[in-house]
């Protein structure tokens, strides 16, 4: 089975740009099995980025990444954010993703 990965982390970007001193909360958004959670961009995402640094996770169809690649990934990109200032919101397949990741975070004592 192939390893391959492509997959990326993607910020909303209509209420502020990167650089401008955004002290908003942190959301990372951990999609579905479809990957990218198209329907919850377009329509959630505009009002939640009015309170929270809005990012997502997307993941292309060719990615074969492990479950447990995937939570790590996440860890990495989260190294760093103060406890408690990152929210985590998964749909269907992402909500268990998130409940890893945080789980994991927990026990390695950095939430």
């Amino acid at each position: 089975m192939s390893s391959r990965s492509d997959f990326c982390f993607e910020r909303f970007g209509f209420e502020c740009r990167e650089g401008e001193g955004d002290n908003r909360p942190r959301l990372l958004y951990l999609p579905g099995l479809d990957g990218n959670g198209a329907y919850t961009a377009d329509f959630e995402f505009p009002d939640l980025a009015t309170s929270y640094d809005v990012w997502r996770l997307r993941v292309k169809g060719g990615d074969r990444t492990s479950f447990e690649g995937l939570e790590e990934a996440i860890c990495s990109f989260l190294k760093g954010d103060p406890p408690g200032q990152t929210t985590l919101v998964g749909e269907s397949f992402g909500g268990l993703l998130a409940l890893a990741v945080a789980v994991r975070l927990q026990r390695e004592g950095k939430r």
